[in-house]
C-alpha cells in the first residue's frame, strides 16, 4: 500500500470498510474484526493506530505485531487466507496493514461467534443472516437449515424407522443418531430439531414449512386445456408425492398388450420407471 492511500484510509477514519487497531491489541480482537470484515465486504485493519482519535503510535515491534495479525488469521474457523500483511509508513510512524478481500467463500467465526461489520462496530450476526449468509456462500443448503419452530415431535417416527429398517445400521444406532448423520435432524442448542430435509422426508405436515412442496398433477386429453380434465394436488411427506404421482401418471397412461410366448404382457405407454426417475428429478 502506498504512503498516499494510508494516508487517506487514516484520514477518512473508521467505518465499515476500515477499523484501527492500537499495537497493543491481543490476536483475539484482531481475529473479531477480520471475521467481521470477512463476513461483509471485505476491509482493511490498521495496527498502530489508536482507535479513539486516528492518531498515529506506530509499531513498536513490527515482527510481533505480524505475528499477531497471522495468528489471528489462522485462528478463524475456516483459518482465514488473506494477503500477506505488510509494514507501510505514514507520518513517520510504521503501520501494519491487513487486507481482507471481498468475495470471500465461506462464512467466517471466531470461538462460536459470528460477526459482522457494521458501521464502526464488529456485530453479531442473527440467526436469520447467519443462515442467509450461509446460503449465499454455499456453506449450508436449504435442506440443512432448521425452520423456526420445528420439534421432534413434527416428525412421522414410523415413517422415519421405516426407511431406517432398510439401511444397514449398527444395533446401538437410534433412529435419532440416524437421521442425525443423514442430515434430517440437527443439533440445536441443546437439542436435536428436524431440519427442512427431514420435515419434507418424515414430517407430519410438511407443507407448514414449506408451503409449496406439493405436486399438480393435471391430464390434459390433447393439445389444448377444456373445461373438464382429472386433477389432483399431492400433499405429504415426499417419498408419498412421489408414489402418488407416478400413480397418477401411471394411471392415465395408455396401455398395449402383446403376446411373449403364451403369455399375454401389458406394456405402458411410457416405461414405468422412466416416469419414476422423471418425477424423483423434479
Amino acid at each position: 500500500m502506498t504512503s498516499q492511500r494510508l494516508e487517506a484510509l487514516l484520514a477518512a477514519g473508521q467505518g465499515p470498510e476500515t477499523s484501527f487497531k492500537s499495537d497493543s491489541t491481543t490476536p483475539a480482537k484482531l481475529a473479531e474484526t477480520l471475521v467481521a470484515f470477512a463476513n461483509a465486504g471485505g476491509g482493511t485493519l490498521l495496527v498502530g493506530v489508536i482507535p479513539r482519535d486516528g492518531a498515529l503510535a506506530g509499531l513498536t515491534d513490527p515482527d510481533l505485531a505480524l505475528d499477531r495479525a497471522l495468528k489471528a488469521a489462522l485462528a478463524i474457523d475456516p483459518p482465514l487466507i488473506i494477503p500477506l500483511p505488510k509494514v507501510s509508513v505514514a507520518g513517520g510512524e510504521q503501520v501494519l496493514v491487513v487486507t481482507v478481500p471481498p468475495g470471500l467463500p465461506h462464512v467466517y467465526s471466531y470461538k462460536g461467534k459470528y460477526l459482522v461489520r457494521e458501521g464502526m462496530r464488529n456485530l453479531p450476526l442473527s440467526p436469520r443472516k447467519l443462515r442467509q449468509l450461509m446460503m449465499e456462500r454455499g456453506a449450508v443448503s436449504f435442506e440443512a437449515l432448521v425452520p423456526d419452530g420445528s420439534r421432534l415431535e413434527d416428525i412421522d417416527w414410523q415413517k422415519a424407522e421405516q426407511y431406517l429398517a432398510g439401511l444397514d445400521l449398527r444395533p446401538a444406532s437410534s433412529a435419532e443418531e440416524a437421521l442425525l448423520q443423514r442430515g434430517c435432524l440437527a443439533q440445536s442448542g441443546s437439542e436435536l430439531r428436524p431440519t427442512y430435509a427431514g420435515l419434507l422426508l418424515f414430517g407430519r405436515d410438511p407443507q407448514r414449512w414449506v408451503r409449496s412442496a406439493e405436486v399438480l398433477v393435471v391430464r390434459s386429453g390433447g393439445a389444448n386445456m377444456d373445461d373438464s380434465f382429472p386433477k389432483e394436488e399431492i400433499r405429504g411427506p415426499l417419498p408419498d408425492q412421489i408414489r402418488r404421482a407416478e400413480a397418477f401418471v401411471v394411471s392415465n397412461m395408455r396401455r398395449g398388450v402383446r403376446l411373449s410366448g403364451l403369455e399375454r404382457v401389458e406394456e405402458t405407454e411410457y416405461p414405468v420407471a422412466a416416469v419414476r426417475e422423471a418425477i424423483v428429478n423434479a
